[in-house]
């Protein structure tokens, strides 16, 4: 029986297509696009079909109605899964994203900035970082959020304390958790204690007018240094205390301002 050529054989050359047999019909297809059939493309198979059929034990015609119309759902979906694609593509445009991806000599690159532009290449989305500009596809984005206002913190302290341990009368130990759990920004942090007799220490304003704890704490990565001691104390006296930290930017935020009470002198 005769061949049924989906595609015009003047454009495809036999290298470029494979046959396939379909209920005794051969269909050339394209090997490249085989996989982004349209409504056309099944009409044009269920044609031969049909005129290949063996018409003394013909095909159920319900059957031809089933199979238009699970062609027709998955098309659908097809369709909303590219559109939704599109949208979270257009919607990067603007935000602060991180992104990640291998080298050539297997090192990891990361980049944290805005998207500037999203191109569609290769049909394939494609989003530019930060002011150089950097491309990503959409699967190496690791991290979205709104971008931050001049002057805004990169962590966000809100609900955060410090707590103190071992007070004696002279003497007291501050630790505190970190402010983010994201490594990449953690590194560029900076730590510095505060304490005043006066209190609480409720805005940057305050904490920076108190006294300053030596030494200040930058690119930690084992959460259990972040601690200090605060010494010379007046016994019997209560102290407020809190943590400043800065960004990479030099925004800073701080924790909720605490208190303890030293001992009294034996």
């Amino acid at each position: 029986m005769a061949g049924v050529n989906a595609y015009d054989s003047q454009n495809y050359s036999t290298a470029n297509r494979v046959t396939g047999t379909n209920y005794g019909t051969t269909v050339f297809t394209d090997k490249k696009n085989n996989s982004n059939l349209d409504s056309s493309d099944f009409l044009n198979l269920m044609v031969a079909e049909l005129k290949n059929q063996d018409f003394m034990s013909p095909m159920d015609n319900t059957e031809y109605v089933s199979q238009m119309a699970q062609f027709s759902s998955m098309q659908a979906m097809q369709e909303l899964s590219e559109y939704s694609k599109t949208n979270y593509a257009m919607s990067l445009v603007g935000k602060q994203v991180t992104a990640s991806r291998n080298t050539v000599s297997g090192k990891l690159d990361t980049t944290t900035g805005i998207v500037r532009k999203v191109s569609l290449v290769n049909n394939e989305y494609v989003v530019y970082v930060g002011g150089n500009g950097k491309s990503y596809s959409l699967d190496q984005i690791m991290n979205v959020q709104q971008p931050l206002e001049k002057g805004e913190c990169e962590v966000d302290t809100t609900g955060l304390s410090p707590l103190y341990s071992n007070v004696t009368g002279t003497t007291a130990n501050v630790n505190w958790a970190y402010s983010t759990e994201e490594m990449s920004v953690q590194k560029g942090l900076t730590y510095d204690v505060y304490y005043s007799k006066d209190g609480p220490l409720t805005t940057i304003d305050k904490v920076k007018a108190a006294t300053k704890v030596s030494g200040s704490l930058t690119g930690i990565t084992d959460e259990s240094e972040l601690k200090k001691t605060l010494t010379n104390l007046d016994p019997d006296t209560t102290y407020y205390y809190n943590v400043l930290v800065t960004d990479s930017n030099g925004n800073q935020n701080i924790y909720k301002s605490q208190t303890f009470k030293t001992k009294r002198a034996s």
